[in-house]
């Protein structure tokens, strides 16, 4: 079984509820796969709030999805894609299909996540193009991070689906 500071699906995927007590923000769904690097710009936008320009964000503002005067359509998501990274454990979730990467055990794992919400079966030999388009945006993104501002402080081993992996914390 996993846990919250991994990427396989207990770790990266729980229901995300914002309380609004004595608020005016509208009651909203979303649908749609979203990351806790949305809540900041999130709140900033709800609040009415300019974020300085002079930085990139993580996150993006889900409140169009949840203010019904918001004229956005149901179907179009917050992110193309969903990324992970601690040190030299990777992931990356794009539609219905998450990677999984190890690059100290060279290890990468395909999951699509319609027919397998429970990640049991790596369908990384079945998905050749799929794996490639994967890596390639989960390289691409890994490249634009800034370096990491603190040491990783332990491996562990971990054992997911009765098989071992290594993660760092």
């Amino acid at each position: 079984m996993a846990h919250k500071s991994v990427f396989f699906v207990c770790g990266s995927h729980a229901p995300f509820n914002i309380l609004q007590k004595h608020s005016s923000l509208p009651v909203g769904l979303v649908r749609h796969p979203v990351s806790q690097c949305d809540i900041f710009v999130t709140l900033a936008d709800a609040a009415g709030i300019s974020l300085p320009q002079d930085r990139v964000y993580d996150g993006v503002s889900l409140y169009p999805w949840i203010d019904p005067e918001t004229d956005i359509d149901e179907d179009e998501v917050p992110h193309e894609a969903l990324y992970w990274m601690a040190d030299y454990n990777l992931a990356i979730r794009m539609g219905n299909f998450k990677l999984i990467v190890n690059t100290l055990d060279k290890t990468a794992e395909l999951y699509d996540l319609q027919a397998d919400r429970g990640e049991q079966n790596d369908i990384a030999a079945l998905q050749a193009g799929q794996m490639q388009l994967l890596r390639e945006r989960l390289r691409q993104w890994a490249t634009e991070m800034p370096p990491m501002y603190w040491p990783r402080i332990m491996d562990y081993r971990i054992w997911i689906n009765g098989k071992m992996y290594r993660w760092a914390v």
